[in-house]
């Protein structure tokens, strides 16, 4: 992905801990038979709590110190961004955050960084005032800072529905679009997918 120049994303439903293992799983669980016969993929769902999402983190926040893509201290603060708004919503609000989580890695960020090579391009202060500070030799350095910076985002993603789920004002499965599953329950890595079909939610 770095080589490609695309969004540094990893989906933590096979990406995390215990990679020697994980192969082995996806040989397993890579495609299923359906009603009709054929071999179909079967999704692997992602972490199932916090604790799981953490192990995945860890693992992913040292392969971008490693290629030198993200500073320490701006994976920490994206980081502290997923505990503290678990540690403020609960977990009942898990399945909306680890969705808010994915769509930040693996598509904000991307118009994020086409917003500050604008900015950067034209001279003008981009996102909080960050595009003149723009590097393009490290694009995903300043474009997960921004990211974080960008609380309307973050807002209108998961900040209000969350609000909303709290207060029973919502149902919890409401605001997923599927785009990004967990496993229901904690299995050795936590990472089988749900009995119930590939691209729903359960409880």
């Amino acid at each position: 992905l770095k080589d490609a120049d695309l969004p540094p994303y990893a989906d933590f439903g096979i990406f995390g801990p215990h990679g020697s293992r994980l192969p082995r799983m996806m040989k397993l669980q890579g495609q299923r038979f359906t009603s009709d016969g054929r071999l179909g993929p079967i999704e692997i769902a992602g972490p199932p709590d916090l604790d799981m999402w953490l192990l995945s983190w860890g693992v992913y926040k040292t392969a971008m110190l490693m290629l030198d893509m993200v500073d320490l201290g701006i994976l920490n603060s994206y980081e502290h961004r997923i505990v503290h708004l678990h540690g403020i919503y609960g977990p009942k609000v898990w399945l909306l955050l680890y969705q808010a989580d994915v769509r930040a890695r693996s598509e904000h960020l991307a118009r994020v960084r086409l917003d500050l090579m604008s900015s950067h391009a034209s001279g003008t202060p981009g996102p909080q005032g960050s595009g003149v500070n723009y590097q393009p030799s490290r694009p995903w350095n300043d474009s997960f800072r921004a990211l974080l910076d960008d609380r309307t985002w973050w807002h209108e993603e998961f900040g209000q529905l969350a609000l909303l789920m709290v207060n029973r004002l919502l149902a919890a499965d409401a605001p997923l679009d599927g785009d990004a599953p967990v496993a229901n329950s904690r299995t050795p890595l936590s990472w089988a997918p749900p009995p119930a079909a590939a691209g729903t939610f359960t409880s």
